[in-house]
């Protein structure tokens, strides 16, 4: 099996069939041989088996979490991702109008970090990174495209994505991040999307 797609808005995963796949796998991954992971609708009581779907051969997941999803449980399982799936090539989490938390984002700043940069071909984030996730997202030399989000007035490194095709920004205050953009090499890019959230 090449790619896994679950939908857990319907609850349809109970409690008690997580508790028995986890003491059937022990540590180990459900499917060690998945490629790609992609979770939608993703509900509290899912959060915590998230890692039994995960192993070191996937190089995509797209997740997605309700919006009701607790704040601290979100963190802490973003934050395994990259430890989990060290060779990520394509990241998607959306986050589905969750409440802007420096948990998240730290916990999205250090997934990233911990990625290797060398293998990540796009990264689709709903929420802002920390000064040091922005300086490393914006120099990442493989990235073909980029959606992420730019919170408050900040300063952007210098962009150097070389390889990157297409761009989606969304930010909330100030254009001090645009002066990231005046020195930037972006060779190949076709196509950009900029929107400004109000009222955040």
């Amino acid at each position: 099996m090449r790619e896994l797609k679950v939908d857990t808005s319907q609850d349809l995963v109970t409690p008690d069939v997580l508790l028995a796949l986890q003491l059937r796998t022990g540590n180990d991954p459900l499917f060690p041989r998945l490629r790609s992971f992609v979770c939608e609708g993703i509900t509290e009581g899912f959060i915590p088996s998230i890692p039994l779907f995960l192993s070191p051969n996937i190089v995509n997941i797209r997740i997605q979490f309700v919006a009701s999803s607790p704040t601290v449980m979100v963190a802490s399982t973003i934050a395994q991702f990259s430890l989990l799936c060290p060779n990520l090539e394509r990241i998607t989490i959306l986050l589905n109008n969750l409440p802007r938390d420096p948990v998240i984002t730290e916990a999205v700043s250090e997934m990233l970090l911990a990625c290797n940069r060398d293998t990540l071909l796009q990264f689709v984030v709903s929420s802002p990174l920390t000064e040091e996730g922005c300086r490393v997202l914006y120099q990442l030399p493989r990235l073909y495209f980029l959606s992420t989000v730019i919170r408050g007035p900040i300063s952007l490194p210098p962009v150097r994505l070389p390889n990157l095709v297409a761009l989606s920004l969304e930010y909330d205050h100030g254009h001090e991040w645009l002066k990231g953009f005046s020195r930037s090499t972006l060779g190949r890019l076709k196509g950009v999307t900029i929107v400004e959230r109000v009222g955040v």
